[in-house]
């Protein structure tokens, strides 16, 4: 009888010992001399197609092609100037993914990290080879010592075909959830601001002028302008971003308003201009295409004479 009771007992304290050690497998994963920090290393020159179904809109999938050396936005059957830098970011991604932590082993924790099919999926080919497929999740910031938090950032990341989720450092959900309008790029115009001399503002009616330098000093109809407002102006013109995009808009004959700025030889740029229901449509010849929008209140291009005059 005392055998079999050592037995019993041998048998519960090996079954407790499996649960424990089940329950540290899954629930409280550290660095342990099995986990593999290296999530991710691709030589990005191989990445020609990236994928992403983005949370932020489930019903959209961006699609980002290397073509000719650059990369597009493709939606439909058109292609888009894409943000050059939001691309750069997203391979930087692919290109070296460490692991901070091994957050958890269980695909029921998958819904607490954002991590799960529904969440921001992201997928690389190399032509048609899929390369890597991965799902973004939530953002965190680590906590010190004290148990307050700081500066670094993290994000947590699931490999697809595994159930184990990690903590990456930075700032991985900004990078690819974005709907497809955010992957465009917004550039208006960029010219060299120094080599400007002369802007001409032609207007309907009797209000168009001309903005002149003569040596170090700016002139409007024939008055001394305020240089630092010139500065400003040419400043915010020759580096200017607009976020709202319209493809469906087009040029109105009607009330065409026209800003070019020249050096002494060359045009930079010109701003054709037109209102709408609710501000300006504007076309920027430094661009091919598209045509993008602002609202009166964001209205800083179309100004009057009056806009350069000191005080």
């Amino acid at each position: 009888m005392k055998k079999i009771n050592n037995k019993i007992l041998l048998v519960i304290v090996l079954i407790f010992i499996g649960i424990l050690m089940t329950y540290k497998y899954y629930q409280s994963p550290k660095l342990e001399s099995n986990f593999e920090s290296l999530l991710l290393s691709l030589d990005t020159a191989r990445i020609t197609k990236v994928l992403i179904n983005p949370a932020a809109d489930t019903n959209s999938l961006v699609k980002l092609e290397r073509k000719n050396d650059t990369w597009v936005l493709v939606g439909g059957n058109k292609e888009y100037e894409v943000d050059l830098l939001y691309v750069k970011r997203c391979l930087e991604a692919f290109n070296f993914l460490e692991a901070e932590k091994l957050v958890t082993r269980s695909k029921a924790k998958w819904n607490t990290y954002n991590v799960a099919d529904s969440s921001t999926e992201v997928s690389a080919y190399s032509g048609n080879e899929l390369l890597v497929k991965m799902y973004v999740g939530n953002i965190g910031f680590n906590k010190d010592a004290s148990g307050q938090y700081h500066g670094d950032i993290f994000s947590y990341v699931r490999l697809d075909g595994m159930e184990e989720v990690y903590s990456v450092k930075g700032f991985l959900s900004p990078n690819f959830n974005k709907k497809i309008f955010e992957w465009r790029d917004k550039t208006f115009m960029r010219f060299e601001t120094n080599a400007v001399t002369q802007v001409n503002f032609d207007y309907p009616g009797d209000s168009s002028f001309i903005l002149v330098k003569k040596d170090t000093t700016w002139w409007v109809n024939g008055r001394k302008a305020d240089f630092s407002k010139v500065d400003d102006y040419l400043f915010l013109l020759g580096n200017k971003d607009i976020y709202m995009i319209s493809d469906t808009a087009s040029i109105s004959d009607n009330l065409l308003y026209n800003v070019s700025f020249l050096g002494d030889t060359v045009e930079f740029g010109r701003i054709e201009a037109w209102r709408n229901e609710t501000g300006w449509n504007l076309k920027s010849s430094t661009r091919e295409e598209p045509y993008f929008s602002i609202t009166n209140d964001e209205n800083d291009i179309i100004v009057g004479a009056g806009y350069f005059l000191p005080i």
